[in-house]
């Protein structure tokens, strides 16, 4: 993990993770209301992140990040409905 904003303070905006952040934002708020919308971005994001830390450091005993990521993305997902 690295600070973003010193990696990036010489490159051109928007940046593509800006770009992919506004629209994980616009489908997760009907789901969610604008009001949880940016909370519910930043656990998507720690789950996906989370999923390729452990396959890198080989947690999955063997298995893909997408051989389990399904499940845990539908968990999210219903979970939104709190």
């Amino acid at each position: 993990m690295t600070d973003m904003a010193a990696a990036e303070k010489d490159l051109p905006k928007p940046l593509g993770h800006d770009q992919l952040w506004v629209k994980v934002v616009e489908i997760l708020s009907p789901l969610i209301g604008q009001t949880h919308a940016a909370a519910a971005a930043v656990t998507l994001w720690s789950f996906v992140h989370g999923m390729l830390t452990l396959e890198r450091a080989n947690l999955l005993r063997g298995k893909k990040p997408s051989d389990v990521s399904g499940f845990g993305i539908a968990a999210f997902l219903k979970g939104l409905t709190f």
